[in-house]
């Protein structure tokens, strides 16, 4: 079978990450339909990449969950980010498992741990009931762990369909991407250092934000899922290395001299919490996924926030 014969399903296509998948999918030769909310979202995407106009394909899906729309901002965590989460993912699982041409089902999820030295054997421990009441940001990781175990790998191992499944867990996501900046977003907290005088690196954001990952990692791990046979039935964390934002700063002012003296330090000893380890070694050795640098990730993405930002 030739990859462009293969179709990849992609959801949620006109997203950040998504976005980055589905370019490596289309590099690689593979047909790729990713759903939408609405066509406008639809023609807007493939406005991105006329010269793939071939290998694409779209399917407007306006409710997928059917329970509402999760977001870490919410205020009520069970309606807004507990149920759409596991829903979501049981409704993926389940509509993957009744479809004979499905081969594989490739989960994207998120790491949401705390500890010393966490792989891929590490879960998120804390319950549904805590995490209705919870800060937001607690809840949303508690979703992500929940709707993997709960939603992906005990259906599949309850229910035996005949798919591979494989969850891939990347940390925070950074990187240059092809639709518009998101000021909310990940890419938005280097943005606010960047450009924002009044950015204070407080110890809760340097905490929320010491692992991060390329957007360009995720898809590749993501593409070489697909491919290969030796991942099925695994799941692997994606991340680079801890470094925290106090560091950024570092960077930044090293990569971009002019800014040096622009950019928000970390108040006057401060210093960085202690932290815990994230071992990427089977993402290194069984995905095969080769990492951009910390200090690439951090420049590529600069580079481009200032660049759209109209600063560069």
């Amino acid at each position: 079978m030739s990859k462009t014969s293969t179709v990849v399903l992609i959801s949620g296509i006109n997203g950040f990450i998504a976005t980055e998948i589905a370019h490596t999918f289309l590099r690689a030769g593979y047909t790729v339909r990713g759903t939408v909310r609405t066509q406008g979202n639809a023609d807007a995407w493939q406005a991105l990449f006329p010269q793939y106009a071939s290998q694409l394909q779209f399917a407007p899906v306006p409710d997928f969950t059917k329970a509402g729309r999760s977001t870490r901002r919410s205020r009520e965590n069970e309606k807004d980010v507990l149920i759409p989460a596991i829903n979501g993912t049981l409704a993926a699982v389940r509509a993957a498992a009744k479809e004979p041409g499905v081969k594989k089902l490739v989960l994207s999820f998120r790491h949401s741990e705390a500890g010393v030295v966490y792989g891929e054997s590490g879960w998120n421990t804390l319950s549904y009931e805590w995490a209705k009441t919870a800060p937001p940001m607690a809840a949303y990781g508690v979703s992500k762990a929940l709707s993997e175990k709960k939603a992906a790998w005990d259906l599949v191992e309850k229910k035996k369909p005949n798919i591979a499944l494989v969850a891939i867990n990347p940390t925070c996501v950074y990187g240059p991407t092809r639709i518009p900046l998101d000021y909310k977003g990940t890419n938005g907290f280097i943005a606010k250092i960047l450009l924002d005088p009044s950015c204070e690196l407080t110890t809760v954001l340097v905490v929320l934000f010491q692992n991060f990952v390329d957007v360009r990692d995720i898809a590749a791990a993501h593409l070489l899922a697909v491919k290969n046979d030796a991942e099925n039935g695994r799941r692997f964390i994606v991340t680079a290395p801890t470094l925290f934002p106090t560091d950024y700063v570092r960077i930044f002012a090293a990569e971009l001299p002019e800014l040096a003296d622009k950019l928000r330090k970390a108040p006057e000893g401060f210093k960085n919490p202690e932290t815990y380890t994230l071992d990427n070694t089977a993402s290194k050795e069984v995905l095969a996924v080769k990492y951009h640098t910390s200090e690439q990730t951090l420049r590529d993405t600069a580079a481009w926030i200032l660049l759209v930002a109209g600063q560069a």
